[in-house]
């Protein structure tokens, strides 16, 4: 009886520390944010990274001016920042929002698309 009730404390034990981690994982925004910006130049470019440093905690991680990418990223990856939201405001004085699409891209895919665009 004893084994029994000790197994179903370990089960509901596990199953509450998968559950646990499981939310924790869902509700941690995306690390960094990719973004392309239709006619992107480099002074744009300039701008936002300078921007950027005004205590928002995200830094532009990479950018293609070519390919018209940038990659935010916040400046310490376990703070937990969105760079959506803490990076918004210096997005916003830097690029007009019709300029702005979200892109769902990996480090390697960001990459490939610059060089292709430098190759054009």
């Amino acid at each position: 009886m004893e084994r029994n009730a000790f197994f179903k404390g370990l089960t509901l034990s596990i199953l509450l520390l998968t559950s646990a981690i499981g939310s924790q994982a869902q509700s941690n925004p995306a690390t960094t944010l990719a973004l392309r910006v239709d006619g992107l130049t480099v002074q744009e470019r300039d701008a936002l990274a300078q921007d950027l440093q005004n205590g928002t905690g995200v830094k532009l991680a990479y950018a293609c001016v070519p390919a018209g990418l940038l990659v935010l990223a916040p400046v310490d990856p376990q703070s937990g920042i969105d760079p959506r939201s803490a990076a918004a405001a210096s997005i916003a004085r830097t690029v007009t929002s019709a300029r702005i699409h979200e892109e769902t891209l990996t480090q390697q895919q960001v990459e490939a698309r610059c060089a292709n665009a430098r190759n054009q």
